[in-house]
């Protein structure tokens, strides 16, 4: 059968025109596949990438409508395209490859997008937050002169920021009509609906509010002004009082003793901190009544002193408290501690050293001085007590010089020792502990020596035949 096919001329040449047409189709389906390639951006770029670049530039709302549109105009593009394109005798579908970039240009819409919708939310929650937070703090009532203040800067701030409100909420009204045009609908929940909606209502209430606050400020100024002069001249008073009697009775007085001193500067420092607040309302409030600042110099002056009596007492009580810690220190542990106790009372002693040239008149520095001394002073005298050489027959000879009586064992402290004022007896217990050095290297060598002789032997033989063994 085949055979006779091929030997049909007819058949043969219907056949050859076939082919021919085929092959002239298939180049012309080529080149309308061809045009597609301009669409291969949509479904090779990566979509989060190119974002990343977009965003790093931090474009303007103007760059993301650009962006949008161009999306969209791609979209319109894709969608113009026939759905049955016929040529020759072929007749092609292109309704699946139409979805498939629809599809894929929408992704794009919806990435860039969604960026834009966080960035209009934010604004749109910060908006609507500091509405509602200032709201509430109008709302609070002024009943003293720290809260009128407080309610007056609050104004001040609605009325500076109302000049520029209309550029904070029309980018954010900008925003989210090109999402609503962009994107399909139900992207927004209910809730930021109706935060977008009541945007401007809102601020329009807050001014309101704010209004109706600055009238009745108004009419109660005259009587905070009024109190405010009455209580700047009570402070004054109080300022003069405080003044004289923190030099007649304050920590400088000489010849209280250094604890007492301490209490009245804790005493003065607290009524201190009560007249400067009251001096920082105070002056706020003249400032905010736009009157004559009222000066107080014995406030400052006070302040200055206190400040540089501070800095002995609280050394003097650093110095207490420390040495204070060190007597519940048990005999056992005084060599492990013996670095840092002398550490801390360097730093103790270059602080002291430092100490403005008023203070070193005082009873408390002098106090201060000596104690630091002392206890540097009996610091070695511990430390040559501690070491392996002192044994029971030198503590005695330490109870004997300090004419006292104590036990060294498990539960002695050193408060015990400082309380013998070794200070006192610093040479002799220095020679005691050099004596026990002392007789600890005889005490080694003799040991030594014992240990070398214990282990020889002697031999003993006759003496050239005299009958004497040597």
């Amino acid at each position: 059968f085949f055979e006779r096919i091929t030997k049909d001329i007819e058949i043969v040449r219907v056949a050859l025109l076939l082919t021919g047409c085929v092959q002239g189709i298939r180049n012309t389906v080529q080149d309308y596949l061809f045009s597609f390639a301009q669409y291969d951006w949509v479904w090779k770029q990566d979509k989060e990438e190119s974002y990343k670049e977009f965003s790093k530039d931090e474009p303007a709302l103007e760059d993301y409508e650009a962006k949008l549109h161009y999306f969209g105009h791609v979209d319109s593009e894709i969608e113009s395209i026939h759905s049955i394109y016929n040529i020759g005798a072929l007749s092609l579908n292109t309704r699946n490859l139409k979805a498939a970039l629809k599809h894929e240009c929408s992704q794009w819409k919806v990435t860039f997008s969604d960026n834009l919708h966080v960035e209009a939310r934010g604004k749109l929650e910060a908006l609507t937050e500091y509405m509602r937070v200032t709201t509430t703090k109008l709302q609070r009532d002024h009943n003293d002169l720290d809260a009128l203040r407080f309610i007056m800067n609050l104004l001040r701030e609605v009325r500076e920021r109302e000049s520029g409100i209309d550029m904070e909420i029309d980018p954010v009204e900008d925003m989210y009509q090109m999402l609503e045009y962009y994107l399909p609908e139900g992207f927004m929940v209910k809730d930021e609906i109706d935060k977008r909606t009541v945007l401007r209502g809102s601020w329009k209430k807050l001014i309101k509010l704010a209004e109706k606050r600055a009238d009745e400020l108004s009419a109660t100024q005259a009587g905070f002004k009024k109190k405010l002069c009455k209580d700047v001249k009570i402070l004054s008073k109080d300022v003069k009082q405080f003044r004289q009697e923190f030099q007649n009775n304050g920590p400088m007085v000489k010849g209280i003793p250094p604890l007492e001193a301490v209490d009245r500067l804790n005493r003065f420092k607290e009524e201190l901190r009560i007249k400067e607040r009251k001096y920082k309302l105070y002056t706020e409030g003249e400032e905010l009544f736009a009157l004559p600042k009222t000066e107080y110099p014995d406030l400052f002056v006070t302040s200055k002193d206190i400040k540089l009596f501070d800095q002995l007492f609280s050394l003097y009580t650093d110095v207490l408290d420390t040495l204070d810690d060190w007597k519940q220190i048990p005999w056992t542990d005084v060599t492990e501690q013996m670095d840092e106790m002398t550490e801390k009372m360097e730093s103790f002693a270059l602080r002291c050293k430092k100490m403005p040239g008023r203070l070193r008149e005082y009873d408390a520095f002098i106090n201060l001085k000596q104690q630091i001394e002392d206890f540097q002073l009996v610091l070695p005298l511990l430390q040559e007590l501690s070491k392996q050489s002192i044994m029971p027959r030198h503590w005695d000879a330490v109870r004997a010089i300090t004419n006292s009586e104590f036990e060294i064992d498990a539960e002695f402290k050193l408060a015990k020792l400082l309380d013998l004022n070794l200070a006192n007896f610093n040479d002799d217990i220095e020679e005691v502990t050099e004596g026990a050095d002392k007789e600890l290297k005889i005490e080694k060598n003799l040991a030594e020596i014992t240990a070398q002789w214990d282990s020889r032997e002697f031999t003993f033989k006759e003496w050239k035949g005299r009958g004497i063994n040597i």
